[in-house]
C-alpha cells in the first residue's frame, strides 16, 4: 500500500515519460528512415480523379450553413427519441 504521494504517482509518472520517449523516438525513426521526395505532382490535392480547377478556398452560401446545422439539430433529437434499449444486442 502506498504510503505517500511520490510512492503513488510514480508509477504514472514513469509511464507519462515513456509514453513522451516512445514518441520522439518513432518520430525521429520516421524522420530519418522516410524518403523525402517532393514533386509538384505529390503536393498537388487528390480530387477523386479529378483535375484540380480553381481555388479549395471559395465562400459557401450561409444557407449551406444553416442546413448543416438544422441537420445535426434533428439528427440529434431523433437519436435522443430512440431508446438505448434498441441498441443492446441480445
Amino acid at each position: 500500500m502506498p504510503t505517500s504521494y511520490t510512492d503513488l504517482y510514480f508509477p504514472v509518472l514513469v509511464q507519462a515519460l515513456v509514453a513522451m520517449a516512445l514518441a520522439a523516438g518513432l518520430l525521429t525513426a520516421s524522420y530519418a528512415l522516410g524518403k523525402r521526395v517532393r514533386n509538384k505532382f505529390k503536393d498537388m490535392p487528390y480530387e477523386s480523379g479529378i483535375t484540380p480547377t480553381g481555388d479549395a478556398r471559395h465562400r459557401f452560401s450561409v444557407k449551406f450553413y444553416l442546413v448543416a446545422m438544422l441537420f445535426i439539430l434533428f439528427d440529434i433529437e431523433a437519436i435522443s427519441c430512440i431508446p438505448g434499449s434498441w441498441f443492446i444486442a441480445s
